[in-house]
């Protein structure tokens, strides 16, 4: 690759991040087709370009031919919670209800709280311990 190519490259680069990180071209997750109106590119350009931005994590692919520059956080919203996420969501939902029944079960066990307000200190202590990892 001659030296040309690699300008030309660094600059079609640098075209789509300065489009893609201005707020006022871009205020949502952009195609590549307006990337290319954007920047004044052919679209094919730009879709090498995004694919190899993207294997560098300087673009992000919210979805099908949709993209966001991962330096704007204000886009962070458009990313789609994927399947696995909601998976650990659900499971650590489940540890969560899991060890509160076990803290009651010990407290009534152990204690036999009658008063509620005791009871909910004492489970917040222990929950507290679990999940900030404080020791007992």
């Amino acid at each position: 690759m001659g030296e040309a190519e690699e300008v030309y490259r660094a600059d079609s680069r640098q075209k789509i991040v300065s489009v893609m990180n201005d707020v006022t071209k871009c205020p949502e997750p952009v195609s590549p087709q307006e990337l290319a109106t954007l920047c004044d590119m052919k679209d094919d350009l730009v879709r090498q370009t995004l694919g190899r931005m993207v294997t560098n994590a300087e673009i992000i692919r919210v979805s099908h031919g949709r993209y966001i520059s991962a330096a704007r956080p204000d886009l962070r919203q458009c990313i789609p919670v994927t399947k696995s996420q909601r998976h650990n969501d659900r499971q650590s939902d489940k540890v969560t209800t899991f060890l509160f029944s076990l803290s009651l079960s010990l407290s009534l066990s152990l204690g036999g709280y009658r008063d509620t307000d005791t009871y909910r200190k004492q489970a917040k202590a222990v929950m507290e311990r679990v999940f900030c990892g404080s020791d007992m």
